[in-house]
């Protein structure tokens, strides 16, 4: 069972880097610079990066913005915050992402925002953890819910047309 303090990258089904979220140090570009000695590909599986002071979950765009003139570009990569904490976001929601399209996680976390990332990478949390129920949970009952409601104004429709009806 993998830590979750772990962050695991993978490109072509092979882990190509492994991170600690205490490494992780997104208000300072020395860091990076220092970790993934600035080349393209290290940056891009970089540009995921825990926020621990916020307790959110962070895609740099600005890494990439500020090392490869992609400023003001429409394929930039964009930031998402997530206000779930991490402990959270680590047991119950994020199982593991795989790139459907070409720049876009194929998920969605509790807040409903879309996580973008490059086109180089999938990105693992933990492959050993179970993805929750939570959001199935929840789909449910509102579906449950919306057949009750449609049940009950079935039965009551003949009701309010004969009242009308007859004045």
């Amino acid at each position: 069972m993998h830590d979750y303090d772990t962050i695991y990258f993978e490109k072509n089904n092979k882990i190509v880097k492994i991170l600690s979220i205490s490494e992780l140090d997104p208000f300072t570009l020395i860091s990076y610079e220092e970790t993934i000695h600035n080349t393209k590909d290290d940056i891009i599986l970089f540009a995921m990066l825990i926020c621990d002071s916020h307790k959110s979950l962070y895609l740099a765009e600005n890494i990439l913005n500020l090392r490869y003139g992609r400023y003001g570009k429409t394929d930039e990569l964009c930031i998402y915050e997530l206000m779930d904490p991490i402990t959270r976001l680590f047991c119950n929601d994020i199982h593991y992402y795989k790139l459907r399209k070409k720049d876009r996680i194929a998920k969605f976390m509790g807040n409903e925002k879309v996580l973008l990332s490059s086109e180089y990478i999938n990105v693992i949390w933990d492959k050993d953890t179970k993805v929750s129920d939570q959001h199935v949970c929840k789909d449910v009952v509102g579906a449950t819910i919306l057949c009750f409601i449609i049940i009950y104004l079935l039965f009551l429709a003949p009701f309010i047309i004969d009242k009308y009806r007859n004045g």
